[in-house]
């Protein structure tokens, strides 16, 4: 919570990307250090990635050219081989959505108490 909306522009884009850079977009999250595995928790943006990958890799099959095969073999022939690669298949799509309306719920009531009770 900051005193003024000066500084709370300023720092909210250092927050959101701190959320964005663990949400799973540049590393999955089955390859983070132990220690950043809390970082990955809180980030909202994962939930929407994983909930949005989850929906599109859903069903999805694949097939290999003849360059594409690995000793005779298609090596990935499904969305859920790819999700379970990325450690996405970790939550359910209704889980991600419950989750980020958890966070709405949360924040709203965080918001209604900060302009309630906190006086500078």
């Amino acid at each position: 919570i900051s005193r003024t909306t000066d500084f709370a522009i300023t720092i909210l884009p250092f927050v959101l990307e701190v959320f964005r850079l663990f949400a799973g977009f540049f590393k999955p999250p089955v390859i983070l250090p132990i220690y950043y595995v809390w970082l990955d928790a809180i980030s909202f943006v994962k939930y929407g990635y994983f909930g949005a990958a989850l929906i599109e890799l859903s069903g999805l099959k694949f097939v290999c050219t003849e360059d594409e095969l690995v000793n005779g073999v298609c090596p990935v022939t499904s969305g859920e081989q790819v999700a379970e690669t990325l450690g996405l298949n970790t939550l359910s799509i209704g889980a991600c959505a419950g989750i980020l309306i958890g966070y709405i719920v949360g924040l709203r009531i965080l918001a209604w108490w900060a302009i309630r009770w906190i006086t500078w």
